[in-house]
């Protein structure tokens, strides 16, 4: 009864496959986490965008094309409009699946509403909810590697959730490139542990890409290979401006194998 009007949420669920696992999130699931932050969901239903018992996976045919298509008409015929009809709605986005598009879906909220990203936790057991650390809480301190020779392709690589071999870039892309590797001390699955963190990778994240975009010039695109927790790839894509930053071309890993060409954000 102490949660006031403001704290009202509007929850939005995304689900998308991962390899062989489906993604099906429920209230049981996102009610908690929002309770534990002070807020409420503001609909009983909520805004689902989610694939349920669909065996395609990363490697199907048509699999980009049709989960991009599923995203992008589901956001803009039923969330956009309905988030457009409320007076200064806060989103909370609870979303698992492939990431290049969680970054999709970044760049589709933009800076549009205010927005509150949730991370899926593996330990002690699964749950959305933030874990209390107290003092062992250590903050989230991504560095980055520039490259010596600026006047090749840009490639962004991001090892937060595991370490990326820079041969793995080189491998699609040739050795016409220039990696900027992205990286923390220790790159594991748990990085993002609180809230704080990725208001600091959001900070981080957005001063890099106008770097980036400085020395290499804004329509160029910029090849990016993601592996990092879902909540920072959202975060990647809700600090990308539309008119102002660089045409994102979005890579895809399954595990340790090659990456692939998923989809481009122009």
């Amino acid at each position: 009864c102490s949660i006031s009007p403001d704290k009202k949420s509007h929850v939005l669920v995304f689900g998308s496959s991962v390899g062989t696992h489906p993604a099906i999130l429920g209230r049981v699931t996102t009610d908690p986490a929002l309770l534990s932050r002070g807020r409420y969901p503001a609909t009983n239903e909520g805004l689902q965008i989610q694939t349920k018992g669909d065996l395609r996976t990363e490697r199907s045919p048509h699999f980009w094309a049709t989960e991009r298509a599923n995203l992008e008409e589901h956001y803009q015929t039923v969330v956009r409009p309905f988030l457009a009809r409320q007076d200064d709605p806060h989103v909370s986005v609870f979303a698992f699946g492939a990431q290049p598009l969680l970054v999709l879906l970044g760049t589709l909220l933009s800076d549009k509403f205010r927005v509150g990203i949730y991370q899926r936790h593996r330990e002690p057991e699964p749950t959305w909810t933030w874990p209390d650390l107290g003092e062992s809480y250590e903050p989230l301190a991504p560095t980055v590697n520039r490259p010596i020779d600026t006047g090749k392709r840009p490639a962004l690589v991001i090892s937060l959730s595991g370490t990326v071999a820079e041969e793995r870039v080189t491998a699609v892309m040739g050795n016409d490139c220039a990696i900027w590797h992205v990286r923390i001390p220790e790159p594991n699955h748990h990085c993002i542990q609180n809230p704080a963190d990725l208001v600091i990778w959001r900070k981080f994240v957005q001063r890099l890409l106008d770097e980036i975009k400085s020395i290499h010039g804004h329509g160029t695109p910029l090849h990016i290979f993601p592996v990092m927790p879902n909540s920072a790839a959202v975060s990647l894509g809700l600090v990308r401006q539309e008119k102002a930053d660089m045409p994102f071309h979005l890579y895809d890993a399954q595990g340790e194998e090659d990456f692939t060409h998923a989809l481009n954000i122009n």
